[in-house]
């Protein structure tokens, strides 16, 4: 009876968090006593409910067992993914615990939904324009850029699926696969089984791709074959983490590679903030590094002006942004 009423509160939480389209549950049981699980909604956290920590331990070890995670481990983080069919459409839920004290372990569920969602690329048609037309581009590196929850992969899988319309080739390599597209030829690493991105790379140049996938830019090896698969004359997209679009170079910069290999490989930046619009949608501002814009930046340090606090600017005096959204971004 106790494991049908945790199951139950657990379903009940997770098809909440999908009905309002939360992008993460947050469950962090405190030693003081009752405790809320957490909704982050639009990029605000919101509370739920309140439980036990009984409860919430319960619910935690549930969702554990479901992820393939060890229940028997509480003092270390640990992290797995589990399938889990609503409404029709398939979720992947990502659990992620982490050690709180020696009693207890709080954890955060992510949700990502197993299709490409159907979102633009910009709140700007220019922009939009331009980004839909790097789908038809033959060679060079693509990058977007952008704290966690800007909608990275969602740029990078819609751009993928984009490629694949035109009867090409396209070979994810993804650090967990986030969503199974049919189009795509998906790769996921696996550390224990001594695939990484390095590798997987170079087994992939091998396979005749037409484009290459690749979920984040991290460390030198990776950026390296990045580079390496654009000068063989393939489409590469890849994420990375940046504050901007001049920061997504000067990061490449400290992960080793050469300001030269740069500007001859990299096709454009694209740095993206997920933004509440006036209507209450989604959307989102970009800022755009071009290869002109990148070549000028390296040879003569001149900076394009349409920067994300211009984009800002310009969302705002459109009035697809309230003036608190702008404020709240830092802009």
């Amino acid at each position: 009876m106790i494991y049908i009423d945790i199951k139950d509160k657990m379903t009940k939480i997770i098809e909440y968090a999908i009905k309002i389209k939360a992008s993460d549950i947050h469950i962090y049981p405190h030693v003081s006593g009752n405790s809320f699980i957490k909704l982050r909604i639009k990029g605000e956290l919101s509370k739920y409910e309140e439980y036990t920590n009984g409860e919430l331990e319960g619910i935690i070890s549930l969702l554990k067992f479901n992820a393939n995670i060890d229940i028997s481990k509480n003092k270390e983080p640990q992290s797995g993914r589990f399938v889990y069919e609503f409404d029709g459409k398939s979720y992947y839920l990502r659990v992620s615990t982490l050690p709180l004290n020696e009693l207890t372990e709080g954890c955060v569920v992510r949700i990502f939904i197993n299709e490409v969602e159907d979102v633009d690329y910009s709140i700007f048609e220019p922009d939009k324009d331009f980004i839909t037309g790097l789908a038809k581009k033959n060679y060079g590196l693509i990058l977007f850029s952008g704290p966690t929850g800007s909608g990275k992969s969602t740029s990078l899988y819609k751009l993928a699926s984009e490629i694949a319309k035109d009867n090409r080739q396209v070979i994810t390599v993804e650090g967990p696969v986030e969503k199974n597209i049919q189009s795509l030829v998906q790769m996921q690493i696996n550390d224990k089984a001594g695939i990484n991105y390095d590798n997987a790379l170079k087994s992939i140049l091998r396979c005749d791709p037409d484009a290459i996938i690749i979920g984040e830019i991290r460390d030198y090896k990776t950026a390296s074959e990045v580079v390496t698969s654009s000068f063989s004359g393939h489409l590469v997209a890849s994420t990375i983490h940046a504050e901007d679009s001049i920061g997504v170079i000067n990061r490449l910069k400290d992960l080793g590679l050469s300001l030269e290999d740069i500007r001859q490989t990299v096709l454009c930046i694209i740095s993206q903030r997920l933004v509440t619009l006036t209507t209450g949608e989604r959307g989102l501002v970009t800022e755009i590094l071009k290869k002109e814009d990148i070549k000028d930046y390296i040879t003569y340090n001149k900076i394009n002006n349409h920067t994300l606090p211009y984009k800002f600017n310009l969302a705002l005096e459109k009035g697809f942004i309230t003036f608190e959204e702008k404020e709240k971004w830092g802009y």
